[in-house]
């Protein structure tokens, strides 16, 4: 098996086709960094977006490398972050961030600790378990909101006033 990562890529490569990669990616790098000020790719705004919307991806992806060299392909990733995400705004609209940091852990975790059962109690296939959440996940997030959560977007009802939000989103 050929590996296309590390010092040795560049040697895979015949020296005739190098050249236009290498011409490729300095003018791509130079249109990049001529681009007038606060309109580029490297100016400080969007710099700053893409590290904050690419976080929860990359710190899931960090969990996926640890899973994977412990053995176990975890495709249910995404349903760990959906369940805990549903946590995480529950917790809190109800009682706080503090709480809400602890049950969208507390969520994720249980997703973690479906995942683990089914692999490991019963025996399943680790891609299909994987899958089977991904599918699982997103459904039961949106019955558990329209349950705990009745005056969620589409309901009838306004929320309560306890939520700090909630009052300047209805009266305008």
């Amino acid at each position: 098996m050929i590996c296309l990562a590390g010092p040795r890529a560049l040697a895979l490569l015949p020296a005739g086709r190098l050249w236009p990669l290498l011409a490729l990616a300095g003018g791509l790098l130079t249109t990049v960094l001529t681009l007038p000020e606060g309109t580029g790719l490297l100016s400080g705004g969007t710099v700053s977006a893409a590290l904050a919307l690419t976080s929860p991806v990359a710190l899931a992806a960090l969990g996926g490398v640890w899973a994977e060299r412990a053995g176990v392909v975890n495709i249910g990733l995404e349903a760990m972050m959906i369940l805990g995400t549903w946590g995480a705004a529950f917790g809190a609209l109800r009682w706080g961030a503090v709480a809400g940091l602890v049950l969208g852990a507390a969520c994720g975790a249980l997703g973690g600790l479906l995942h683990a059962l089914t692999t490991v109690t019963l025996g399943v296939d680790h891609i299909v378990a994987g899958v089977a959440i991904n599918l699982l996940a997103p459904r039961v997030s949106k019955y558990l909101s329209s349950i705990a959560l009745p005056w969620a977007p589409g309901r009838s009802t306004s929320p309560p006033s306890s939520v700090p939000c909630a009052r300047s989103a209805t009266t305008g």
